[in-house]
């Protein structure tokens, strides 16, 4: 009889997949960036969308069904609610470490990275050393952007959202607040973790061979593709246990709340999406109906 029920309810479910798919975008049988989930309660469609921040806004403005999906959904949700941004020089956040970064790196690395510090911001590292490896990287990383090279760099995937949002009047949100970002990236992370993410970030430029890869997985939809570029699916770059894996673990409450609101549109990077530890696989753990959309 339980068996029956079963039957007959995963039948339903399947004939109102195929209604919704019908409405928002052609079902695949393979992983893709686009996924639709049902709330339990009302089985509301949401979605959950992997982005890659260096491509810009323009394969989502120029995607006319995933175009169609978001204009129908009453709230955006991104990463970060960045209506304050995170600044190593907040007075709100303490960013001082116990212990010095050459004493985590070592002679050698510790000349290196004060060499990129002082090209990127002009300043000797020597009064900044006592500050988390993370709080070092964030202000190379914006005085590098301050820099006429990087000027004429593309935007972010992610002010396509933040467009959308203004002109088509759809709230938009964040799965985590800025203090969330500084209790896990910062406050989260060893000390030693972050100074091996720090010389990675710097040394590693395999990423821009990286780069071609990932832009040829997103053109086809394709995330097993992606996921596979630099192993994701096991996060074992410098960081990836608590940029990835702890984040995934930490929004995915959020990330419930807001399907079971029902018709909200979710965007995050798409490294969220890959592993067991993904966003997609802990809600299939969680019971959710989740498929994968071709949008395109």
């Amino acid at each position: 009889m339980n068996r029956n029920i079963h039957k007959i309810i995963a039948g339903l479910m399947s004939l109102l997949l195929l209604s919704f798919i019908s409405c928002f975008g052609q079902i695949s049988k393979t992983p893709t960036f686009c996924w639709m989930v049902l709330s339990k309660k009302t089985q509301t469609p949401s979605f959950i969308f992997g982005t890659i921040h260096h491509l810009g806004p323009k394969p989502v403005l120029d995607n006319k069904e995933l175009m169609r999906i978001i204009m129908r959904c009453k709230l955006i949700v991104q990463e970060a609610d960045t209506s304050e941004l995170l600044h190593s020089t907040h007075p709100g956040f303490d960013f001082t470490s116990d212990t010095a970064l050459d004493e985590l790196l070592g002679y050698s690395d510790y000349q290196y990275v004060k060499y990129e510090f002082f090209k990127a911001t002009g300043k000797d590292i020597e009064q900044y050393k006592f500050r988390m490896p993370q709080a070092i990287m964030l202000m190379i990383e914006k005085g590098k952007k301050d820099k006429e090279i990087y000027k004429s760099k593309m935007p972010l995937m992610e002010n396509a959202f933040y467009a959308l949002s203004v002109v088509k009047k759809i709230p938009i949100k964040g799965l985590e607040t800025r203090q969330d970002i500084f209790n896990i990236m910062y406050k989260g992370m060893p000390l030693q973790d972050q100074a091996k993410l720090l010389l990675h970030s710097l040394k590693d430029h395999s990423f821009n061979r990286s780069e071609e890869t990932m832009n040829a997985c997103f053109e086809k939809q394709d995330l097993s593709c992606f996921c596979k570029v630099d192993d994701m699916n096991h996060y074992t770059a410098p960081g990836d246990s608590t940029i990835i894996l702890k984040r995934n673990l930490f929004w995915i409450k959020n990330i419930r709340n807001y399907i079971e609101q029902g018709n909200v549109f979710i965007a995050a990077g798409a490294a969220h999406l890959c592993g067991n530890f993904g966003i997609i696989s802990l809600l299939k753990k969680d019971g959710y109906t989740i498929v994968p959309v071709m949008t395109k």
